[in-house]
């Protein structure tokens, strides 16, 4: 196998481990920082952080649908 083939898969197993439209570039930047120095690890971990992130996506918009309950005018100023 040669280098190419392999960061062709690491590519493709990587944007594979993640759903379309859900996480912008930046974030997805901001944790392959992370793992600059080694693609393979980034391809482990990636459904871990997604997970973590789609998590905490999920925490921020129950706590924005409380608090437009809670405010007047649906927390609009």
């Amino acid at each position: 196998m040669n280098v190419a083939s392999s960061i062709e898969e690491l590519a493709t197993a990587f944007a594979d481990a993640l759903p379309e439209a859900v996480f912008s570039p930046a974030e997805i930047q901001g944790f392959l920082l992370t793992q600059k120095k080694d693609p393979s690890k980034a391809v482990l971990e990636v459904g871990a952080w997604r997970d973590g992130e789609l998590q905490k996506k999920q925490l921020n918009k129950a706590e924005k649908g409380a608090r437009e309950e809670t405010e007047p005018n649906g927390g609009e100023k």
